[in-house]
């Protein structure tokens, strides 16, 4: 901005001196002329101070710098909310592939189902530390306030953090008891539709 201002201030000098020197001075009036012999340059004050629009691009530019970061607070909410429905989803799949079997691979189905589940249980860990960091990024997020004080709130041990827990250790025990004995597949997908709806109840 400052350089464009200088760059108008030359070109209106050279304009000027081009101007004087390509014209006959006699054409002037002589209270134009100093004694010097060259005309007195008059340089608009617009030109020497930056535009309204400059000036308030500028202030916008300096407002947005020093304002404070509000994606922070919508991004844990964000986070929390992508990996429960991502959750409930790989929960709902895995439940249908152990009930229906719809690719028809039988019983070498469980080794993937299995492999997901430990996956699950991880994913389970990451929505207790998207919660804990909501509660305390973003106390103003639509799932804090909707909680109860014990499910959410930092004052005290909240539930949620025991249900992740107890949701994680219980995805690696289905998934050993699938590799110990194929035939509690259905079984497995039972408790895997229970957690979906208490996902869709209690946490979204």
């Amino acid at each position: 901005m400052l350089q464009s201002a200088h760059y108008r201030m030359l070109r209106i000098f050279l304009v000027t001196l081009d101007f004087w020197f390509n014209t006959d001075q006699s054409a002037f009036p002589a209270s134009q002329v100093q004694r010097s012999g060259k005309l007195t340059l008059s340089i608009p004050l617009d030109n020497l101070t930056p535009s309204s629009s400059a000036q308030t691009s500028c202030i916008a530019q300096q407002t947005e710098m020093s304002s404070p970061d509000s994606t922070e607070s919508e991004s844990w909410e964000a986070i929390y909310k992508e990996e429960c429905l991502s959750f409930k989803a790989s929960l709902q799949t895995q439940a249908e592939i152990l009930r229906n079997d719809p690719e028809n691979l039988g019983e070498d189905r469980l080794k993937g189902v299995r492999k997901e589940l430990i996956s699950l249980s991880h994913q389970a860990e990451r929505i207790k530390e998207a919660a804990l960091e909501m509660v305390d990024e973003t106390p103003n997020s639509v799932y804090v306030r909707k909680a109860t004080p014990e499910w959410l709130s930092s004052r005290f041990d909240p539930q949620l953090e025991q249900v992740c827990i107890s949701m994680g250790y219980s995805l690696d025990r289905l998934a050993f008891e699938l590799r110990s004995d194929r035939s509690v597949d259905l079984l497995v997908a039972g408790h895997l539709e229970q957690m979906t709806d208490d996902i869709e109840m209690d946490f979204l």
